[in-house]
């Protein structure tokens, strides 16, 4: 796996993880949260989460590059957190992807990976550090787009807690190790992240702490 792939890698689940996670915005427009039934919501999957209730909600997107709709599911108080994502894009490729959170643990998977990735996040620095991951390209992350504009439906849902297992036909690997295994170090990394362009760059050299 080329250098580049791992760090293409590494800023997609990263940046992806905290962008799902929390929204680039931390000021929320919502309506209907706070009752029962079916709501509708407008804002960012950070607002989701503090409201603190069991939610399934549905939501599509589209712009000049790409169509996503998908499903999020909310439980244990925004502690664990679950998206499945369909993404078309402008060649009509369609590629699913999904991610799940459960506490410090994540899992990414989809189509167009031959294997999933599992990692431990910081939860300081990866999955609730909106400076540092919050732009990450959207031509590497299809939910990167979904900023506080996205209207969301939402249901209140009885938790299925088997949707917060990752598959069992899908081979996990450990991202911490698959760096290690590499034989890549820190310098080599932040060489690498100096050759990329504009957000990737940036999150790039974030990711890596590169001076």
């Amino acid at each position: 796996m080329s250098k580049l792939i791992l760090i293409l890698i590494a800023v997609l689940v990263l940046g992806g993880g905290g962008y799902f996670l929390y929204s680039r915005s931390q000021t929320q427009t919502s309506s209907g949260l706070e009752g029962s039934g079916t709501t509708s919501f407008t804002g960012g999957i950070a607002g989701l989460l503090k409201s603190g209730r069991d939610m399934q909600c549905e939501f599509s997107y589209a712009d000049e590059t790409m169509m996503t709709a998908g499903t999020v599911y909310v439980a244990n108080g925004g502690q664990k957190v679950r998206g499945d994502f369909d993404t078309t894009l402008t060649d009509e490729e369609t590629m699913t992807t999904s991610i799940i959170q459960d506490g410090k643990i994540a899992y990414y998977w989809g189509s167009a990976m031959e294997q999933g990735i599992k990692m431990e996040l910081d939860l300081d620095k990866s999955a609730f550090d909106t400076d540092s991951y919050a732009n990450t390209n959207s031509t590497t992350n299809p939910v990167a787009n979904l900023e506080d504009n996205v209207e969301y439906d939402c249901r209140g849902w009885v938790v299925d807690n088997r949707m917060f297992t990752p598959p069992s036909d899908v081979e996990f690997i450990d991202f911490a190790a698959m760096m290690e295994n590499s034989g890549l170090d820190n310098a080599m990394m932040c060489a690498t992240c100096a050759g990329l362009e504009g957000e990737d760059k940036t999150n790039c050299l974030q990711l890596f702490s590169c001076e």
